[in-house]
């Protein structure tokens, strides 16, 4: 009986793992040093001449005790959480936009993957998801 519900388990995270490839729209892996920004428009119809449009800024302010520090700002709506390496509090999820279809939101994720103690870079991985396919990423480069 109990081989019967370890089988059951083993087989349901099989099937939630098992994401197809195209399921994230934007997958993107970041490194950021202390208090340098990751900065991106985010378009909502990517064809209809990038009229509407959110500014997104994030970086990292402090990592002690493996505890990551966040800001993210979305739109002028500013966030703050922790991440640590753990399984259970390695990513934070916002929704970007409100979807007019009355399904899942279009949303943006982001994994803490690594710490690099020499260099003092903190490694993401950025992700968003929109079933529909009409969220669009342009990053915008940091002026030296």
């Amino acid at each position: 009986m109990l081989k019967r519900y370890a089988l059951l388990i083993i087989i349901s995270f099989s099937f939630l793992f098992s994401m197809p490839k195209d399921y994230w729209l934007h997958n993107e892996k970041v490194v950021l040093k202390k208090d340098k920004f990751y900065t991106a428009w985010v378009y909502r119809d990517k064809d209809s001449k990038k009229e509407y449009k959110k500014i997104l800024y994030f970086r990292w302010t402090l990592f002690h005790n493996n505890i990551l520090t966040m800001h993210l700002n979305l739109e002028k709506f500013n966030h703050q959480f922790v991440l640590k390496e753990d399984m259970f509090q390695h990513s934070f999820k916002l929704d970007i936009f409100d979807s007019s279809y009355g399904i899942e939101n279009p949303f943006l994720l982001i994994m803490f993957d690594s710490f690099d103690v020499k260099k003092k870079e903190v490694h993401f991985t950025f992700l968003i998801r929109d079933e529909f396919g009409s969220i669009e990423i342009e990053k915008i480069e940091e002026k030296r």
